[in-house]
């Protein structure tokens, strides 16, 4: 059975061969199709020599380059699956995770770790994507290859994207959302990419404004960070797409303010891929909702007020629900049809014997006047509560107004004020870093 991203590929290169396919702002290396080709061609040659990997786990960890593309579509061609690390993967779980997955090679950019690993019988698996990692440890999720494709698929159908354009890559390239918006749009329908050389604002702007980028898919903190500059970013960017983290109202409103342009929501997950989108612009500027279901995606709600999301695109392997996954988000559908977000499940957690709501402190914070943003966890070393929030108002206050909402015991014992939450390479809030300042 012929890997379909493989044969995607090739029809891609034989249809665009010169045609430039990436660049790298920075140097300005620009490769055609050809180019990457090639580049993918002699790495399956080193992979090769070391023996047959076919349908066995390769992990990678290399910058985001042409390397990383090309080493991604030599995996896929040796019919291997892929597993991409990103570089601010924390070291300390790397082996971890190359054992929970099985796998086989390990390749860092210079060097192929062989371990012992597995060989997988499923004849479609093509690429492991890792999940958000919300207890620090990411879990790998196996996907087929037209699982994969199906995602891009949609993405691409319900933005309008297409040939023509030219994405401006700000994203870590393992992430579920790079995959999408990116590498295999580019392989699947020959969009090129222009490669960022950095996260600095007025870098990004002048980068956008001479690149000629159409397609802006970025994360919020990134955002926040150019409107705060307002830096001119040329005229060729017809649409920008926040994911990652929910976007701040107001980073929407000053964009638009500054640039006329509108910020389109853009919600997924690593298990479905794509869900949802915001087509107008209009929910993200007020805040109302997400956006409606992505093309080819179908989303009901459960008992629970959890989201169930059905499509092509969810792993299937084992998962028992097969096209089927239930997100641990809740919410509710609007009478437009629109996905409205209100929260997560609730997390439960034990106090000298106790049963206390994780979600119910978090909330009863945020509820206090001029508080953006709360983060409460079990300190497992002295089992006492800890906090952290973000808000104008001393932490001394906090305390007393939780004093008034929740029994004493409820009452985090170690409440501190942060300036901006710490987010990870996903431009979501980095929970482990938030533990770690309060320990």
């Amino acid at each position: 059975m012929k890997n379909l991203i493989v044969s995607a590929w090739n029809r891609t290169v034989q249809k665009n061969s010169n045609t430039s396919a990436y660049k790298r702002s920075g140097n300005k290396i620009t490769l055609t199709f050809e180019n990457i080709n090639q580049l993918s061609e002699d790495y399956l040659f080193r992979l090769n020599n070391l023996g047959s990997i076919k349908k066995r786990v390769v992990a990678f960890r290399l910058n985001n380059t042409e390397h990383w593309i090309a080493f991604f579509l030599a995996v896929q061609k040796a019919d291997a699956i892929a597993l991409p690390l990103d570089k601010t993967f924390p070291d300390k779980y790397v082996d971890s995770l190359l054992d929970s997955t099985n796998a086989s090679v390990y390749f860092n950019g210079t060097t192929f770790i062989e371990k012992k690993g597995m060989h997988f019988k499923s004849k479609t698996l093509a690429i492991i994507k890792l999940s958000s990692g919300s207890s620090g440890i990411p879990k790998g999720i196996f996907f087929k290859d037209s699982e994969i494709i199906a995602d891009a698929e949609n993405i691409c159908r319900t933005m309008n994207i297409s040939s023509g354009d030219i994405n401006y890559s700000t994203l870590e390239y393992p992430h579920s959302y790079a995959l999408g918006n990116l590498i295999i749009p580019l392989i699947l329908y020959g969009i090129p990419i222009i490669q960022s050389s950095g996260n600095y604002p007025q870098l990004i702007a002048d980068e956008l404004k001479s690149s000629g980028a159409t397609v802006f898919p970025t994360i919020p903190h990134i955002l926040k960070a150019i409107t705060s500059l307002a830096p001119d970013i040329g005229k060729t960017v017809r649409l920008t797409i926040s994911a990652g983290a929910n976007l701040d109202t107001n980073i929407a409103k000053n964009y638009y303010s500054v640039y006329q342009k509108k910020v389109h929501n853009f919600y997924g997950s690593s298990e479905t891929g794509a869900i949802a989108y915001d087509i107008t612009g209009a929910l993200t500027l007020s805040g109302a909702a997400v956006g409606n279901p992505i093309k080819g995606v179908d989303i009901t709600v459960s008992k629970s007020n959890r989201f169930y999301v059905s499509s092509h695109a969810v792993f299937s392997y084992r998962n028992s629900s097969k096209r089927k996954f239930l997100l641990p988000d809740r919410g509710y559908i609007n009478n437009k049809g629109e996905i409205v977000l209100s929260g997560r499940i609730n997390t439960h957690v034990k106090i000298g014997g106790r049963r206390l709501s994780i979600s119910e402190i978090e909330m009863s914070i945020l509820a206090i006047k001029s508080v953006k943003k709360s983060f409460v966890f079990l300190n497992k070393n002295n089992h006492k509560l800890y906090a952290a929030y973000q808000g104008s108002i001393p932490s001394k206050k906090i305390s007393e107004a939780l004093s008034i909402t929740l029994s004493q015991w409820k009452i985090p014992k170690k409440i501190i004020r942060l300036n901006e939450f710490p987010t990870n390479a996903r431009g979501k809030i980095d929970k482990v870093k938030i533990e770690k300042m309060l320990s």
